[in-house]
């Protein structure tokens, strides 16, 4: 959030462009095409750089902020606004193609199924299905639920999302008919993590919950020592999950054994990078942040071939090896 956008070397961490943007920078980007693209939180702007030289390719300006990370279907890019506008553009050159107006804020980032829809959850607790091509609305459902800024999640014909009142939902991706809801028992910050099987929630109160897709039925849980806000990861049967507590934690998904855990901060196992300057936030959200650990993660782990990457908000960035 210091107004630069970053590009690494996934081996060495070493820098290999970085551009400033000036405005912050909320959103997660999306990379297709050679291009990588996100949204800005000031300003909103929609931008895309140049995935080798980090050029500008294209901008679009639009009202409002921007908090999601874009999507990208075939050659368009959809993205939402704070003010609540749905946005499709071209990946090309950033022309607009449509755009939806549910009504209320969006910090969601919408999710693109291999079919062509489009889903995004709104802070008046409805969920949306969109025609991806020409911006359709396919049907709106309301799980009469409190606001929430996590993304749905497409999974055997199903719609998952979680909300924070703690509740995870399955909606029925063809009706969007709520087929069961389960409580986890605290609020769900971050988007949720599915394979074939199951669907896996981290909540407020520290713990890691995987449900069965069919019945919403508890499969297992995993307690951490730290409230968990950002969403867990999967990739070949390992289910990598940030906490407040410090650590970075690897579980079998099938069953929710520990693996192996990994303390931010020190570097047996990692290499650690200083990427970022000045990063910080205003008002009330620099209190909260004073109170926590200074290597938290608010941002999912992103499991590479040889290595989980994960961001903190000590303006680290650790490479840390994948084990089994």
């Amino acid at each position: 959030m210091d107004g630069y956008f970053y590009a690494l070397d996934p081996v060495t961490g070493k820098l290999r462009w970085r551009r400033r943007i000036g405005p912050q920078i909320a959103s997660g980007p999306a990379v297709s095409n050679g291009l990588v693209v996100f949204g800005t939180l000031e300003g909103a702007k929609v931008m895309a750089l140049d995935a080798d030289s980090g050029e500008l390719r294209w901008q679009f300006y639009i009202p409002g902020k921007i908090h999601s990370a874009p999507a990208v279907f075939g050659d368009t890019v959809i993205i939402t606004t704070m003010n609540g506008i749905v946005l499709s553009l071209s990946l090309r050159d950033g022309a607009e193609k449509w755009r939806y107006t549910p009504g209320g804020m969006i910090t969601s980032s919408p999710a693109v199924s291999r079919d062509g829809e489009v889903a995004f959850f709104d802070f008046l607790g409805k969920v949306y299905l969109l025609n991806a091509a020409t911006g359709e609305l396919i049907w709106e459902a309301n799980l009469n639920s409190s606001a929430t800024g996590a993304s749905p999640v497409f999974r055997n014909h199903r719609i998952f999302v979680g909300d924070h009142q703690g509740k995870v939902h399955a909606l029925e991706t063809k009706t969007g008919i709520e087929l069961w809801r389960t409580e986890t028992g605290d609020w769900i910050h971050g988007n949720l993590a599915a394979d074939q099987q199951r669907v896996y929630a981290g909540n407020k109160q520290g713990k890691v919950v995987a449900l069965n897709q069919e019945t919403g039925d508890v499969a297992w849980v995993f307690q951490t020592n730290g409230e968990i806000y950002a969403a867990p990861s999967l990739a070949n049967g390992v289910l990598y999950v940030a906490s407040v507590d410090g650590f970075i934690y690897a579980l079998d998904s099938e069953n929710g054994r520990e693996l192996w855990r990994f303390t931010l901060g020190k570097t047996e196992r990692a290499a650690k990078f200083k990427t970022l300057e000045g990063f910080g936030f205003g008002g009330s959200g620099m209190q909260f942040l004073k109170r926590l650990k200074r290597e938290t993660v608010f941002t999912s782990p992103v499991p590479g071939d040889e290595a989980v990457f994960v961001g903190t908000l000590n303006k680290s960035l650790y490479r840390i090896g994948r084990e089994r």
